[in-house]
């Protein structure tokens, strides 16, 4: 947007700080999202494919095209094809590394959430703190405790012995 004229002087079009389109406010509200951006920090889920083909992923599909072959997610979890020779040719390291998610991932995905610009990350400061766990191993009851306080840390539902204290989490 141009600056106006006022009289013989120009005034700034802004005249102070102008909020990005995402609000701290609304942005623990949104679910299923692959990345947050509602601070300095950028927060991406990412996935790691070569866990999908040593798993036997049943979501996993492969394809030749011009004699080679390439392998993909039908569940869209990652939207990359890739080529199945360097896995096939160094199958005991991770030859893709991690690749962003196109959606939320599966339960029996791998992933975790990567940050972006990292130090500046304060967990005193994160506008979206239940971003950052799983959205399968916390039950709404302990992410809800988490969010607001009140007992103690929430259990993980449906990992480990199921000892501890906490806000009485379900086995999803």
């Amino acid at each position: 947007m141009p600056l106006q004229p006022v009289g013989e002087a120009f005034s700034p079009v802004y005249t102070e700080f102008v909020p990005d389109r995402e609000t701290s406010a609304s942005c623990p509200k949104r679910k299923g999202r692959v990345e947050c951006r509602c601070c300095p920090v950028i927060c991406e889920r990412v996935v790691y494919p070569v866990h999908c083909l040593r798993s036997s992923c049943p979501y996993v599909y492969a394809f030749q095209e011009e004699g080679q072959l390439y392998f993909g997610c039908v569940e869209k979890v990652f939207v990359a094809e890739l080529d199945l020779a360097p896995s096939q040719a160094s199958p005991r390291s991770d030859v893709y590394g991690a690749l962003k998610t196109f959606r939320e991932p599966l339960r029996r995905c791998r992933s975790k959430v990567d940050r972006a610009y990292g130090f500046l990350y304060s967990r005193r400061d994160c506008a979206n703190p239940t971003f950052a766990h799983d959205t399968h191993e916390f039950s709404p009851e302990a992410i809800e405790s988490l969010v607001h306080g009140g007992g103690g840390r929430p259990r993980l539902g449906g990992l480990g012995n199921g000892q501890g204290s906490g806000a009485g989490a379900s086995d999803v």
